[in-house]
């Protein structure tokens, strides 16, 4: 009788965008807290998706699918055509490359002109600047980046992290970053009616991988 009454689970589709070696793969390794054994890079041909669950009501389920794709510009048209019915987008760029943030506006524009559906409004965006730690090897300023996306889009907020850094004020931080960015994808679809009111918003510490997969598209 449980298993009749369980509601199917509602399904969302979340990006990890950015150039090559910005560092992806390690922001979604952070967000489903895995260990990072290895700081050697191992670019993600095609993209990796991993499934993460979210109960918010007895029998009732949020399942958001965290898409790790490929920065590089010869796989953007594969890419593009799984960014139907996205939500959300974490555009990451490197703070040592300052080309990495040039492509920021292109990843914005790539992400609108693919997710969006019919009268919905854009998908929920924020734009991460990564390796932090390395203070001396910046080129890109903060403020400037800042100026630069809420010129964009106001909406899109802007956020500096370290993947690398053990620092505990370092990950807490990050963990606000993404309780952020989960409320407000939240609210927009309490907006449009998907969920309700009363369903909670999700929190980092809430959730659970129930599994992981992976698609070559070399």
């Amino acid at each position: 009788m449980a298993e009749r009454n369980k509601q199917e689970p509602l399904q969302f589709k979340i990006f990890i965008v950015g150039d090559a070696q910005v560092g992806k793969t390690y922001v979604v390794n952070k967000i489903i807290q895995k260990s990072r054994n290895s700081t050697k890079y191992k670019p993600t041909y095609g993209f990796n998706y991993h499934i993460w669950e979210h109960e918010i009501h007895e029998n009732r389920h949020v399942v958001f699918q965290l898409w790790d794709t490929a920065g590089q510009e010869k796989y953007r048209g594969i890419t593009k055509e799984h960014y139907k019915s996205g939500v959300g987008a974490i555009i990451v760029y490197d703070i040592t490359k300052e080309d990495s943030f040039c492509n920021v506006k292109n990843w914005i524009e790539e992400i609108k002109s693919n997710c969006i559906e019919q009268e919905e409004e854009d998908p929920y965006i924020i734009v991460i600047g990564n390796k932090k730690d390395l203070k001396s090897q910046r080129k890109v300023g903060y403020e400037e980046a800042y100026q630069i996306v809420k010129k964009e889009d106001k909406d899109i907020d802007i956020f500096e992290i370290s993947t690398v850094s053990a620092d505990p004020v370092d990950t807490s931080y990050f963990e606000k970053v993404i309780n952020h960015f989960f409320k407000k994808i939240y609210e927009r679809l309490k907006k449009r009616g998907i969920l309700s009111d009363n369903d909670p918003n999700i929190r980092l510490a809430d959730t659970q991988v129930q599994t992981s997969k992976s698609c070559c598209c070399c």
